[in-house]
């Protein structure tokens, strides 16, 4: 009696598990509705979802192939520079174009300005260079110092020691004098 009991039990929750599968399958939803255009999300199994005819591979509720979406958006870009417009303009239809077509659209619509912005700055490699040139020669130049302080430090405790304060006045206003002194202890 016990027996049957737990495979009735086993029997209701396999069926139970397996309709909760179903429900989801199939199911639709209005993601958006703009004019005549309409997207639907249709729920299907193992993450891959059907949207208005392309099925694309979704976490959750996100996207994850991102990054097709943004290479649609440059080849979209190219073609309007390509069409004799100014970059700006270009690129201010492209984020039109894409977002009217759900290309990339929830970025564009909460990101527009940084995006323009940040596409509209032009890339300088020449100018890079050079800043990063001037920053390693400022970073060395204070190192350099650093070193050189407490080198010299070094040589003045050095000769006060030994009551040498003839010496650390001399070195102090001559560098021929002071180079021979570093010499002389090793520094």
């Amino acid at each position: 009696m016990k027996r049957i009991q737990k495979a009735q039990k086993k029997q209701t929750a396999q069926n139970s598990l397996k309709s909760k599968e179903r429900k989801g399958f199939g199911k639709e939803d209005v993601l958006e509705r703009r004019g005549s255009r309409e997207g639907v999300l249709i729920r299907g199994a193992a993450g891959i979802r059907r949207f208005a005819g392309r099925y694309i591979k979704w976490t959750g509720c996100r996207k994850v192939h991102v990054l097709e979406e943004y290479a649609q958006f440059v080849e979209v870009s190219r073609q309007y520079m390509a069409d004799g417009l100014a970059v700006k303009e270009a690129l201010e239809q492209a984020i039109q174009y894409c977002m009217e077509h759900g290309i990339l659209y929830e970025t564009l619509r909460n990101y527009r300005a940084e995006v323009l912005g940040m596409l509209l700055e032009e890339f300088d490699v020449d100018k890079y260079e050079r800043t990063i040139r001037k920053e390693g020669m400022e970073e060395g130049i204070e190192h350099g110092l650093e070193l050189g302080v407490e080198r010299s430090n070094h040589l003045a405790r050095i000769l006060i020691e030994q009551n040498r304060v003839e010496d650390l006045k001399r070195a102090a206003f001559d560098s021929a004098y002071q180079k021979e002194l570093f010499r002389e202890f090793h520094l």
